[in-house]
């Protein structure tokens, strides 16, 4: 599963267990990709099973014991597993190849890493069409490849988040490998040298966080 889909999974995984949204907007958020559709209607599927599970699974005392002395008292037979438990088990592992990396994302997304230094910046740009974008400026060298950012929802707006420390940045928007355009929600602006006009960050400690 390729990378924007896995994000797409986990957003709506962390939206559903953070009661955010229900599961019919859970589909209908992942409407239109039959593969994440099917792999959280999966998930769903065995969530609910575990919970009928452990609203049963109550044995009365003594019972463990008294089937262990039964299975003890019976001759070991090795037989194939009928098919609809090998299909069974073939979806729970796909199931869990999702969920395990999602409840480590999750868990790495809500324990971030941070630094009094470092201030979390979200760029953000509405290009619908474009087929890549990327963010360059003071903080990378100017280099088109060093900061990509991403459209998750295919809806046009492209985001990304870089750290960085207080200061003054110069920076633009690098479209299609090609376009370099400045920010058109910046609040200052520069010119280049070279005819064309770059946007102006000025950060201080009093802003923490993503923004």
């Amino acid at each position: 599963m390729k990378l924007k889909k896995r994000l797409l999974f986990y957003r709506v995984v962390e939206d559903f267990l953070s009661n955010r949204i229900n599961e019919e907007d859970a589909l209908a958020l992942l409407k239109g990709d039959t593969e994440l559709q099917e792999a959280f209607k999966q998930y769903i599927a065995l969530k609910k099973s575990y919970s009928r599970f452990q609203s049963r699974a109550r044995p009365s005392p003594g019972l463990p014991e008294k089937i262990m002395r039964q299975i003890q008292a019976q001759p070991v037979v090795v037989e194939r597993a009928p098919l609809f438990l090998k299909v069974y088990a073939a979806a729970l592992t796909a199931v869990l190849c999702i969920l395990i990396p999602a409840a480590i994302f999750l868990s790495l997304h809500h324990q971030p890493k941070t630094s009094p230094d470092v201030v979390y910046v979200k760029f953000v740009l509405h290009r619908p069409g474009a087929r890549s974008v990327s963010i360059v400026g003071d903080f990378n060298d100017w280099n088109p490849s060093a900061t990509p950012m991403e459209d998750l929802d295919g809806d046009g707006t492209w985001v990304a988040v870089v750290p960085l420390k207080k200061g003054r940045y110069n920076y633009a928007f690098v479209v299609n490998n090609s376009l370099w355009i400045p920010d058109p929600l910046a609040t200052d602006y520069v010119k280049d040298g070279f005819g064309n006009v770059n946007s102006v960050l000025k950060l201080s400690y009093e802003k923490q966080g993503a923004f």
